[in-house]
């Protein structure tokens, strides 16, 4: 628990407060990030780097499927960070 200023009256407020107990205020809540956008960018590289190795040493249909796998959660991570 931390204390943050009113933004009307000044005086310390819990974070966890709704409204500043001197004045009333709405307190202002932190906004919450999501982390999942940015863990599946993340796990979607090795499997770009993956699909395009096995693609240029001539593999079938393998490569490109780990390619496009790794290019759907890399949209999915983008789509979710925002």
């Amino acid at each position: 628990m931390a204390l943050i200023e009113c933004s009307s009256c000044g005086q310390g407020v819990s974070d966890k407060a709704k409204t500043c107990p001197k004045c009333g205020h709405p307190v202002k809540q932190a906004a919450i990030t999501k982390p999942a956008g940015c863990f599946l960018q993340v796990i979607s590289l090795p499997f770009i780097i993956g699909g395009l190795i096995a693609t240029f040493n001539n593999s079938t249909a393998g490569g490109l499927l780990v390619l496009i796998i790794g290019f759907l959660l890399l949209y999915a991570g983008g789509r979710a960070a925002r």
